[in-house]
């Protein structure tokens, strides 16, 4: 067998990986990020809305017009793969019809617009940087993924070891 950088058995050295990066390069899709193209944003929340409802069996229709200006208005970092996760969430903990832009920036991990204090008070219930997780919420979560802890972390957007102090917090572990 050859491997990429044509040295039977051995890894790809430096002229493998550029072999390989121009053998994938045929066509190249110039993409702006999404903070470029918000117009696309509503349209991707839509699939994502759809797709996640129907995993989780949820009744999830659409969004509030809160939460449509919520969306608009974030400055995406981390593209579609950050909104489509973001939904995940949201999807997964919500029971209404219409996501609320309450329930968007408890996905988003801010502070509910409820509790944010002034922007030089921070938050006292989210001192460790992670938002404010519930039982009920930790709880709800860990059923959805088959009590997984790894894929509860990456569900609620927080580490392993935060999740962890969370369980022992609740009593949970």
């Amino acid at each position: 067998m050859v491997g990429l950088s044509g040295v039977e058995g051995g890894p790809p050295g430096r002229a493998g990986c550029e072999d390989l990066y121009y053998r994938l390069n045929v066509v190249e899709i110039e993409l702006p990020p999404l903070r470029e193209r918000r117009e696309d944003i509503l349209y991707l929340t839509a699939a994502f809305i759809k797709e996640f409802a129907r995993r989780f069996e949820k009744p999830v229709a659409g969004l509030s017009a809160g939460a449509e200006r919520l969306l608009h208005n974030t400055p995406w970092p981390g593209n579609v793969r950050e909104l489509r996760n973001v939904f995940e969430r949201a999807c997964m903990l919500s029971e209404g019809r219409l996501l609320s832009e309450r329930e968007v920036l408890a996905a988003l991990h801010g502070p509910s617009p409820a509790s944010a204090g002034s922007p030089d008070e921070p938050d006292e219930r989210a001192q460790d940087g992670v938002p404010e997780l519930d039982r009920a919420t930790i709880e709800q979560v860990l059923q959805q993924v088959g009590r997984n802890r790894a894929a509860a972390a990456r569900l609620l957007g927080i580490s392993r070891r935060v999740l962890y102090r969370r369980l022992d917090m609740f009593g949970l572990r």
